[in-house]
């Protein structure tokens, strides 16, 4: 404001040929309030001050950006394809991508002069604010929500970037020039960017709320004649009969019986949801946990099958199993494979202590 009251014939300019004969800028002058304050106002000892000040700031923040990117390269990508990178060559990769990085901020100059139009500031904020919402969302989640998960965290922030992505590429597409009237997208013309960073910033807490919700645990009672098994669900949703075909075998769901109380495997079964994309359900053996007893007691290598293909036939089940039994468990699900093996697709065992015995 300062700058605009001391220097109206420079920052008052009228957008177009007027700008552009005042500053060699088109859209606006802005961009030389803050050197025209500097060079006109303080005195030289300050000016020099000052000026050191904005270099230093500048080279602090750019040093930042490059260690930053160098770091994320090689380790979370380089490290991946050459884990036995040495740390001489960890270091060399990190200074060709320092360089990389630089020799790309210096082409990327044009565009922020053709895109700024003379107003670095607005330019400066329109950009980052159509990815800084995605991080702020993820972010927020992750303090308040222990539910989040590396899974949601990802498919949200991917998501959050694509639309974010879609505006930017509009824009680049379509350049802000007051000299020329051109037709723009709805999207660019009738959206301001403020609003376009609500839209994003929701968006994201949707969607990584939407995918960390298959962490979370859910139960519900399958009925059988003498009552309910409780059944805990993790993933991908159930029943969705031959629709999941197209899946591969084998991999599509994931089975956890146990003597004791499924919800046992809580921590086991967000940790495989997280790695891939799959069904994990577990469930409380009769007359354990939340499940009812029969009336007349039978023997557990009778029950368990029953209850099993009963449990099958009620959540729909289509693909092969992926069983896993503990303990007693393991037992168990050694029993049904054998009796039912065209339907395993593996069985793993923990603690099967029970069978070395037997």
């Amino acid at each position: 404001m300062l700058a605009r009251v001391l220097f109206p014939e420079i920052l008052g300019c009228v957008a177009g040929t007027d700008c552009f004969e005042k500053c060699g800028e088109v859209a606006s002058c802005a961009n030389h309030a803050f050197p025209l304050v500097v060079l006109h106002i303080l005195p030289s000892g300050v000016r020099g001050l000052m000026f050191s000040v904005v270099i230093a700031a500048l080279m602090s923040g750019l040093d930042s950006i490059f260690n930053s990117a160098s770091t994320l390269f090689t380790i979370d990508i380089w490290l991946k394809f050459r884990p036995s990178s040495s740390e001489r060559q960890l270091i060399l990769t990190g200074r060709i991508v320092v360089v990389a990085v630089a020799l790309l901020s210096i082409l990327w100059i044009p565009m922020v002069e053709s895109q700024g139009s003379g107003r670095l500031f607005y330019y400066v904020n329109e950009v980052s604010n159509h990815f800084s919402p995605v991080i702020a969302a993820v972010f927020v989640l992750a303090v308040l929500w222990d539910g989040l998960k590396e899974r949601g965290a990802f498919w949200g922030s991917m998501i959050g970037f694509s639309v974010g992505l879609l505006r930017l590429i509009l824009l680049f597409a379509y350049p802000a020039d007051p000299c020329v009237d051109s037709d723009k997208p709805w999207l660019i013309e009738n959206v301001h960017y403020m609003t376009y960073t609500a839209v994003i910033f929701v968006v994201t807490l949707v969607s990584t709320l939407h995918r960390g919700d298959l962490n979370m645990m859910r139960m519900k009672k399958v009925p059988v004649p003498w009552g309910n098994l409780a059944v805990y669900h993790w993933g991908r949703p159930l029943g969705r009969g031959q629709e999941s075909n197209h899946i591969r075998p084998g991999y599509e769901h994931l089975f956890y019986p146990e003597m004791s109380s499924g919800a046992n495997f809580k921590f086991l079964a967000e940790k495989l949801v997280d790695l891939e994309d799959v069904s994990v359900v577990s469930w409380d053996y009769p007359g354990q946990g939340r499940s009812d007893s029969p009336a007349i007691h039978f023997p557990a290598t009778g029950v368990v099958p029953f209850a099993l293909r009963l449990l099958l036939k009620e959540l729909n089940w289509t693909e092969e199993i992926n069983m896993v039994g503990h303990s007693m468990g393991a037992y168990l699900s050694t029993n049904y494979s054998l009796l039912y093996s065209e339907e395993i697709a593996s069985l793993t065992n923990i603690a099967n202590g029970l069978l070395s015995i037997l």
